[in-house]
């Protein structure tokens, strides 16, 4: 603070002549005095002035200075407190220091004692402030480094891709079918794993798994590959030669794994030829015991081998036929969300895609374009298949070969297919997109997060409540005191305790006695639950987001995921109440900080057939999840919900407690499944293999819980409705 600043203090509980005596003694400090007694009216005449230090008269309030104390300490955690003791007393001078007291002086008050006294708590806070200060620095600063370090992993992962791309080229000059084919797979298999709910890497090793799928046929006999072209011929092989060809994914499979950064792809090329019903090779794996990479590449290999195979004046009757085909064949050789996935993204393609193909120079291509033809170098080298959309590095690198001419002077793409691809390189405060759409980049987002006044902090009585219920000698009394001080809340609590979910024959009428009936964990849920409502249902809406709906959906997956928590024997539910209670609540304040641009996201999201999560990368550069762990940091919420909101999309990428995070990504997905309420989404999301082995239950297993949800969750919306 700064020495000739103007500071306030309150002098609480002191007579006329010990207030006269302050006021002497400290005008010369700068101080302006106030005088209140020992009441609730302190809180009102600190929320009206900036206050800078509080001194409290300890002998003239009894037991209610440490409650008060307690009350300014967790309510003003900037303003300083010091109490003033008439007799020495160890035992009640540790009460108040306890109770968060920053210094205690005696009495009969001395000018100098107390002048030093004032001074060097003031000062004592000012330096907490600064390292505070520095701290949430250090914090954002550590932020912005992961998101720099994570741009630079994808520039890596992307010239991994390039360098696995030029390689896959090369297999045009053994067979020149190879090559193209397994571009056009990577890129089609890339797409169907834009659809699931996986993170980056995962969808990064399953395009380079699709690349590389059949690197195992280069020791096949040219003879035999030129056979098995055709998709439907394998029926044709003698035995021997069907032996030979059922080699290749295993061969593929030691080919990759002898390279580290290559080893987690090897399954998805080992796997790519097993059948859904088990009657596949190499291991006669059956259903979701496949890896899902291999399940993709199964279905997207058999659309490019059936469809563009063939001559293109025939393509419009094999996809006719290829249609039939996997209808037919889903569940049995296909994945049958993989077939629906590949049907969804075939029609998105045909309804962007001109009937005529456009022809343009090379030095006029732009990010975004997708290829209608293959590019290859005059040596008959693959550079960039069918169907791919053209990156900057793309560009560059058609241009190099252009110049050297080594390549033709013009490409065939598809003329409406033009969308722009935004790299890590290009992260922009504000770009703008072809569709008129503005990109707001992270840094700009979590700095308005920092500086709207209403997310600051979560409420005063948030705070004072988990202290007294984490206190061990706290009593009913003292957790009632706190709740008074809430008039909403307490009405929602002695509305909850006499409803038919607790079913008690007499009417509670005091918040006392429902706390013991209730138990803290229920208090805790319903004082999470308000006090986030209260914090950040502010503000104007988006038009194409209702929140009464959204709340609807987080409480239904706050409610399914404490009954989860007693399913799979955990002791306490009410962490896993307010994990799913917070789950997407980074949603709730992109709606609230940004409600034009989130209004867009639904566009983009039909538009494009996307989930919500990836139209939020297109407009703010990440998703909901990485918003809601740095809302619930800032709040200073225990690591285990920051983990939770990070990776409920992901439970696999928790850190901090897996078990937690499956049951609230499973929650979710059966609050979708019950459409209880909305979080935004349109479909449901993709359920994690990884969630149901962690929790030893699947989806199904929940179905006779379905009545006891739906009491629970009436009862529920009923007592946090947010009208009243």
């Amino acid at each position: 603070m700064v020495e000739n600043e103007k500071k306030t203090l309150v002098a609480v509980g002191f007579s006329d002549d010990d207030f006269s005596l302050l006021e002497k003694s400290l005008k010369k400090s700068n101080f302006a005095c106030l005088k209140a007694a020992i009441s609730s009216d302190i809180v009102t005449l600190i929320e009206a002035n900036p206050v800078g230090l509080v001194l409290l008269d300890s002998d003239s309030g009894g037991a209610s200075t440490v409650r008060l104390i307690d009350s300014l300490a967790s309510r003003f955690p900037d303003t300083s407190v010091i109490a003033a003791l008439s007799k020495p007393d160890s035992k009640r001078a540790d009460s108040l220091i306890a109770a968060g007291a920053d210094d205690i002086i005696a009495k009969p008050l001395d000018s100098f004692r107390l002048i030093m006294a004032t001074k060097t708590v003031i000062e004592r806070h000012r330096k907490l402030r600064e390292t505070k200060s520095k701290n949430e620095d250090l914090t954002r600063q550590l932020e912005r480094k992961n998101i720099e370090y994570a741009n630079v992993l994808q520039e890596l992962d992307q010239s991994n891709i390039d360098t696995i791309k030029t390689f896959v080229g090369l297999l045009e000059t053994r067979y020149r079918y190879l090559g193209s084919h397994s571009k056009r797979v990577a890129t089609f298999s890339r797409a169907l794993s834009e659809r699931y709910e996986l993170n980056d890497r995962i969808r990064y090793e399953i395009e380079i798994g699709a690349l590389l799928h059949d690197i195992g046929k280069i020791p096949i006999p040219d003879m035999l590959l030129q056979k098995t072209t055709d998709y439907f011929s394998i029926s044709q092989l003698t035995q021997k030669e069907l032996r030979v060809v059922q080699k290749h994914p295993v061969i593929g499979q030691e080919a990759v794994e002898m390279l580290e950064m290559l080893k987690h792809v090897g399954a998805y090329i080992r796997h790519h030829h097993e059948r859904f019903d088990g009657g596949g090779y190499p291991d006669g794996l059956k259903g979701r015991y496949i890896p899902l990479g291999a399940r993709i590449i199964t279905v997207t290999d058999a659309y490019d081998r059936i469809v563009l195979g063939v001559d293109k004046r025939l393509q419009k009757s094999a996809l006719e036929l290829f249609l039939r085909y996997i209808d037919k064949q889903k569940g049995i050789i296909f994945d049958p969300e993989a077939v629906e996935y590949l049907i969804d993204y075939i029609h998105l393609m045909e309804d962007k895609k001109d009937i005529q193909e456009k022809r343009i120079k090379i030095d006029r291509l732009e990010s975004g374009m997708v290829l209608a033809r293959d590019i290859h170098t005059t040596n008959g080298v693959l550079l960039t298949s069918q169907y791919e959309m053209l990156t900057p590095k793309d560009i560059t690198r058609l241009k190099l070969f252009h110049n050297s001419r080594t390549i033709p002077g013009s490409a065939y793409i598809f003329g409406k297919m033009n969308v722009q691809v935004v790299g890590p390189q290009e992260n922009q405060e504000s770009q703008k997109k072809p569709d008129g759409l503005k990109r707001i980049s992270l840094d700009t987002v979590l700095a308005k997060v920092d500086s709207a006044k209403e997310l600051k902090t979560l409420p005063s009585i948030y705070t004072s409540v988990m202290s007294k219920l984490s206190d061990p000698e706290s009593t009913r009394s003292d957790i009632a005191q706190i709740l008074r001080q809430d008039q909403v809340i307490v009405t929602k609590l002695l509305r909850l305790v006499n409803s038919p979910l607790f079913g008690f024959s007499r009417k509670i009428t005091s918040v006392e006695d429902a706390i013991p009936l209730m138990g803290f964990n229920e208090i805790r849920n319903i004082v999470t639950s308000l006090s986030v409502i209260k914090l950040i249902d502010t503000g104007k809406p988006s038009d194409g987001f209702d929140r009464v709906e959204f709340w609807k959906h987080s409480i239904g997956v706050a409610v399914i995921c404490e009954m989860m928590a007693r399913n799979i024997g955990v002791n306490s539910g009410s962490e896993y109440f307010t994990a799913g209670l917070l789950h997407d609540i980074g949603r709730l304040a992109l709606d609230q900080l940004y409600p034009v641009e989130f209004d867009q996201l639904f566009g983009i999201m039909k538009d494009q057939a996307m989930f919500l999560r990836q139209a939020e990368r297109e407009i703010f550069g990440c998703p909901h999840q990485q918003i809601g762990e740095y809302l619930l940091d800032k709040w200073r919420l225990p690591d285990v919900l920051c983990d939770a909101v990070k990776n409920h999309h992901s439970p696999m990428d928790s850190t901090v407690d897996p078990l937690l995070v499956s049951a609230v990504h499973v929650s979710d997905i059966f609050a979708h499944m019950l459409h209880i309420g909305s979080s935004g989404e349109a479909v449901v999301p993709r359920l994690d293999s990884f969630a149901e082995r962690k929790l030893g239950i699947t989806i199904s297993d929940f179905d006779m819980l379905i009545p006891d949800i739906e009491d629970k969750l009436k009862d529920s919306e009923d007592i946090l409705s947010l009208g009243d």
